[in-house]
């Protein structure tokens, strides 16, 4: 079932970044091991780089543009009512995706369609959300001269009461083709990470390479689970059993080899390999603070937030979480260190 926009975008930022992060940039250069030409190894190594090329775009789509439609909607309906202008309203505004990303994305994923692997579940989705971000970019920009003018003052909110039910509409057109376009991506990109871990244990064992990239893996996989309006809590918990287990072991290994990260042979990132390290760690631990505080919520939900299944309705289970230190939406804490997470990885690799 399709998730309200109102409810899936207070995630997406995690999501759109987290499937940015998991293709490729792994933080360091891939490992390179010569393969038989035409083996069992070679294909797949091929066609996961095809792969891996094919979804480029679509990530980029989805980095450049989601997260922009969240704060636009949420800053449009903050002045105007979900139900539309009253007409008494003395000043409205609403921002606009940044010049040119809605055509941008359009024009490369029309090239991307053509890129092998064929893949029409991907394409299909990828030319909806694009269909869906040029809707609201040629909405949005039309209100924001018509609230920047004034014109509201002129027409007695004519013009402005016969967009609001296009802008909606066009916000639910946006969610649903989001919402598709990143399940469609999550069931790419996590078989593709799972070959990533494997080839790189066995290029190059369980070293700083391997568990960076498993506590990646495991903090996108955490997120995956929590990303639902009823969430499974044996999942949840097993997940985030999971993300620790990786980052204990991660934290393992470097108090062993700390030394490898001070040495420019060994330490590609070098001389920062050492500080980038501590920082990861650093992240990893608050969005690891973060996921516990929300496990504690979700274990002390009351008895009408939990439904058949072993699930629980989070918005049901917020009320009861302030004793947590949770205000509010109860899952932006974990969303924010894990974009933080991210942040962190992407700006200081270590490996």
């Amino acid at each position: 079932m399709h998730r309200a926009l109102s409810s899936r975008l207070l995630k997406i930022v995690a999501i759109g970044t987290i499937v940015g992060l998991s293709v490729g940039n792994v933080g360091c250069k891939k490992l390179v091991k010569k393969v038989a030409p035409g083996s069992e190894a070679a294909q797949t190594d091929d066609a996961d780089n095809q792969l891996e090329k094919k979804i480029e775009p679509y990530i980029e789509c989805l980095n450049s543009i989601s997260s922009n439609v969240i704060r636009m909607r949420r800053h449009y309906l903050s002045d105007i009512p979900e139900s539309g202008p009253t007409g008494k309203e003395t000043s409205a505004s609403i921002n606009t995706l940044s010049k040119g990303d809605a055509s941008k994305c359009a024009t490369s994923l029309a090239k991307a369609k053509t890129k092998p692997p064929s893949n029409p579940q991907l394409e299909q989705a990828g030319e909806a959300f694009a269909q869906a971000a040029t809707q609201i970019d040629k909405i949005s920009n039309e209100l924001h001269d018509y609230f920047d003018k004034k014109n509201f003052l002129d027409d007695k909110w004519a013009k402005g009461k016969a967009l609001h039910p296009q802008l909606v509409a066009a916000f639910k057109a946006f969610g649903k083709a989001d919402d598709t376009l990143q399940n469609v991506l999550d069931g790419i990109t996590k078989p593709l990470r799972q070959r990533e871990l494997a080839r790189v244990e066995k290029e190059d064992g369980k070293k700083f390479v391997y568990h960076r990239l498993h506590v990646l893996n495991t903090a996108r996989d955490f997120i995956d689970v929590a990303d639902d309006p009823e969430i499974d809590f044996n999942r949840f918990t097993a997940a985030r059993t999971d993300f620790q287990k990786a980052l204990a072991d991660l934290t393992a290994y470097g108090d062993a080899h700390k030394a490898d990260l001070k040495e420019q042979k060994t330490a590609p990132s070098w001389p920062m390999a050492d500080s980038n390290y501590d920082r990861f760690v650093s992240a990893a631990n608050e969005y690891d603070k973060a996921q516990t505080t929300f496990w504690r919520c979700l274990r002390d939900a009351p008895a009408e937030a939990k439904v058949a299944g072993g699930k629980i309705i989070v918005e049901k289970a917020a009320e009861k979480c302030e004793k947590h230190g949770l205000h509010g939406t109860v899952d932006q804490a974990v969303v924010k260190n894990y974009n933080e997470l991210i942040t962190t990885a992407n700006n200081g690799r270590f490996p």
